[in-house]
C-alpha cells in the first residue's frame, strides 16, 4: 500500500484516469490519501479527511511513510481561516486555500522546518468552536459559484461547503449528505432550529440541502451560494420576497450542541 500528502494548492480529483474526465473532489494542501490503483501518469486514490475516491497525475503524487500517514490522521496539526494565504516554501510563495492543513512541528512533508513559514490566520484542527464561528466562516463563501466536485471559495459544491465550515469548526463529517443522519439527530420543531442546522428542502422537483446560519437565514446554493430567509416552511428569496422552495426537514450534526 502506498500513501500521500498534497503539497500543492489544490489538486483536481477525477472519475476517470484523463484531463478531461469529470471532477469528482478538490484536495487542498496538506491533506493525505491511500494510493489505490495505478495506471500510466495517474493514480486511483482514497481521499481521507473527505472519504472519497478519484485520480490525481501523478506528478502531483507526494508519497510518505506509513508510519506519517498514521501519524497525519490523528495529529493536530493546524488549519488555515484566511480564504487565501501564503506559504514561504524553500524561499518561495505558495498561495494556499482555506482549509489546508500545515503540518507545523513536523518535518517529513518539508526536508526542512526552515524552509516552511506560515503566518495567516490558522487554528488547532481538533478545536472545536461553536456556531457563531460557522456562520463567520460561512461569510468567506458567500457568492462562491457552482463547480463539480469544488471545494474552495473559487468554486464548490454545497456538500463540500457544509463539510469544510464544519472540519474548520473542528468537527468532522463525511462530504456525502447519506452519512450526515448516521452522526446527527433530527430536529422536528422549527422552534428548536439552531444556526449551524442542516435545512431538507425541496425546489424544482428536486431535494437539496442548505447551512442554516441564523434563526432565519439559510445558505443554499442556486447557481452560487446564496443566503435566502426562512419564513417555515418557505424559503424565501429576500431580494424579490418570493418563495423558491420548501422545508422538508432539518439535521444537527453536533449531538448536544
Amino acid at each position: 500500500m502506498e500513501y500521500g500528502v498534497s503539497r500543492l494548492s489544490v489538486v483536481s480529483m477525477r472519475a476517470e484516469a484523463n484531463w478531461q474526465s469529470l471532477q469528482v473532489n478538490q484536495m487542498l494542501f496538506g491533506e493525505h490519501y491511500l494510493v489505490l490503483e495505478r495506471q500510466t501518469g495517474w493514480l486511483r486514490i482514497q481521499h481521507i479527511p473527505d472519504d472519497v475516491q478519484g485520480w490525481i497525475p501523478e506528478a502531483q503524487h507526494h508519497s510518505i511513510t506509513y508510519d506519517y500517514f498514521v501519524h497525519v490522521s490523528d495529529a493536530d496539526f493546524r488549519i488555515t481561516l484566511d480564504t487565501v494565504s501564503t506559504l514561504l516554501y524553500r524561499k518561495s510563495p505558495l498561495p494556499i486555500m482555506i482549509g489546508s492543513v500545515i503540518p507545523i512541528g513536523h518535518q517529513e512533508l518539508f526536508a526542512l522546518e526552515e524552509q516552511l513559514a506560515f503566518g495567516g490566520e490558522s487554528k488547532s484542527i481538533h478545536q472545536r468552536r461553536d456556531a457563531e464561528f460557522i456562520h463567520q466562516l460561512a461569510r468567506k463563501f458567500w457568492h462562491a459559484p457552482f463547480l463539480p466536485g469544488g471545494k474552495t471559495p473559487f468554486g464548490l459544491e454545497i456538500h463540500s461547503f457544509i463539510q469544510l465550515v464544519y472540519r474548520l469548526a473542528g468537527y468532522r463529517i463525511g462530504r456525502q449528505p447519506q452519512s450526515w443522519p448516521y452522526i446527527g439527530v433530527p430536529v422536528k420543531s422549527p422552534l428548536e432550529f439552531r444556526g449551524g442546522d442542516i435545512l431538507y428542502f425541496r425546489i424544482q422537483d428536486r431535494d437539496d440541502v442548505g447551512l442554516l446560519l441564523e434563526k432565519d437565514k439559510v445558505m443554499v446554493m442556486l447557481g452560487h451560494l446564496t443566503p435566502m430567509r426562512l419564513e417555515y416552511p418557505l424559503l424565501v428569496d429576500p431580494e424579490t420576497n418570493q418563495p423558491v422552495a420548501e422545508v422538508t426537514g432539518a439535521l444537527r450534526l453536533i449531538k448536544g450542541r
